[in-house]
């Protein structure tokens, strides 16, 4: 899916193509709480800036410093 062509509200299968896993999985972290969404009309959707600053803050490594050095 093309950064371009993502919608600003994704739904679940929309979300796992964006993430590159199954819709399964999606509704697993759902149910764990572990995902931003919100339940409208009995529809799962999920904002994709509070996705993208997800994966954000889920970065392990990348060698970004916790704090900045001061000489």
């Amino acid at each position: 899916m093309e950064a371009c062509s993502v919608p600003e509200m994704m739904t679940t299968r929309e979300v796992a193509d964006y993430l590159r896993v199954k819709e399964r999985k999606i509704y697993e972290l759902i149910r764990q709480e572990q995902i931003p969404c919100a339940r409208v009309s009995g529809k799962w959707l999920f904002p994709r800036v509070l996705i993208d600053r997800w994966i954000l803050q889920s970065v392990q490594g990348g060698g970004v410093a916790a704090k900045p050095s001061h000489p």
